[in-house]
C-alpha cells in the first residue's frame, strides 16, 4: 500500500456526534431528528434561515440549553469525544469550560482588557504557574488581538471596537483552555475587514480544536468551513463539504436559501 492510499484510508476522528436529536421549547419542536458529526481539527458551519434551530444546537453541545426555561431534549443523543453530554456523572460547569460558547453579541465586563481575558481563569483557578499578564498576552495573540491592544491591557475593555470586542470574547474563552469552540454568528455586526480577521483567527484555532460556527453568511461558510450543515425547519436538509451541501443537486430549499430566495 503506498503512502497516499494509507493516508486516504486513515480513520476520521469525531469530536461531536449528534444522533436523532429532538428539542422542544414548551410544546413546540425546534430540532426535529438532527443527526450530524463534527470532525476533530475542523470547522463545521451551520447555515439556515432564522429560527431553524442553529443556536439551539450550540446550547445542546455545551449544556446551556438546560438554562433556558421550558427547553428540553425530547429524544436523541449528543456526545463529545465519545461521552454522552447528558450523562448524569458529567458536571455541566466543567463541560462549559471544555466546550466554550461565544455568543452573537460580544460583552465586555466592566474591567480592563487583561482582567476580561483572565476572568474565567480567576474563577477556576487554573493558573498552572503562569503570570497573569503573560497568560493574557498569550491568549490575546491566539485570538489575533494582541498587536492591537498590547499597550492598552490595563485600559477598560469597553473602549474596544465591536470587532476587537468579539476577538476579546474569543480570547476570554481560550484562557479557560477549551477543547472545542462554538460560535454563534460572531461576525453578524462586523465590517468586512473585522470579519476577515475573525475568519483568519478561526482557521488558526481549528488546527488545534474542533469549531462549530453558526452563520448566516453563505460566503463565509465557503471561505472558512471544512464542512457545512444547512438547517431547514429544524432538520438537516444538506450536509457535506461546502460544494456538496450548497452546490447543484442539493435540496431545492437549500438552494433557495443559498441563492437568497428565502430568508
Amino acid at each position: 500500500m503506498n503512502g497516499s492510499t494509507a493516508q486516504a484510508l486513515a480513520p476520521v476522528e469525531i469530536a461531536f456526534e449528534v444522533e436523532d436529536l429532538h428539542v422542544h421549547y414548551g410544546g413546540a419542536p425546534v430540532l426535529r431528528g438532527v443527526s450530524l458529526a463534527v470532525e476533530e481539527s475542523s470547522i463545521l458551519a451551520i447555515l439556515g434561515p432564522s429560527g431553524c434551530g442553529k443556536s439551539t444546537l450550540l446550547r445542546v453541545l455545551n449544556r446551556t440549553l438546560e438554562l433556558v426555561p421550558d427547553a428540553r431534549t425530547a429524544r436523541g443523543r449528543a456526545s463529545f469525544r465519545g461521552q454522552d453530554l447528558h450523562d448524569r456523572t458529567l458536571d455541566p460547569r466543567l463541560l462549559r469550560k471544555r466546550v466554550g460558547l461565544i455568543p452573537q453579541r460580544p460583552t465586555a465586563f466592566p474591567m480592563s482588557i487583561s482582567e476580561n481575558v483572565l476572568f474565567g481563569v480567576r474563577f477556576h483557578g487554573h493558573w498552572r504557574g503562569r503570570r497573569p499578564l503573560d497568560l493574557a498576552a498569550e491568549v490575546l495573540a491566539r485570538a489575533g488581538l494582541l498587536e492591537e491592544v498590547k499597550d492598552r491591557l490595563r485600559e477598560p475593555a469597553a473602549r474596544l471596537s465591536v470587532g476587537q470586542l468579539q476577538r476579546l470574547c474569543i480570547a476570554r474563552a481560550l484562557a479557560n483552555e477549551p477543547e472545542a469552540l462554538l460560535l454563534d454568528e460572531p461576525s453578524s455586526a462586523l465590517d468586512p475587514v473585522s470579519t476577515l480577521r475573525i475568519e483568519e483567527t478561526l482557521r488558526q484555532l481549528a488546527r488545534d480544536m474542533p469549531i462549530v460556527l453558526v452563520t448566516h453568511h453563505v460566503a463565509q461558510a465557503r471561505r472558512v468551513a471544512d464542512g457545512v450543515a444547512v438547517f431547514i425547519d429544524g432538520r438537516v436538509a444538506a450536509m457535506g463539504t461546502p460544494e456538496e451541501a450548497m452546490g447543484p443537486g442539493t435540496d431545492p430549499r437549500v438552494l433557495d436559501f443559498v441563492e437568497g430566495r428565502s430568508a
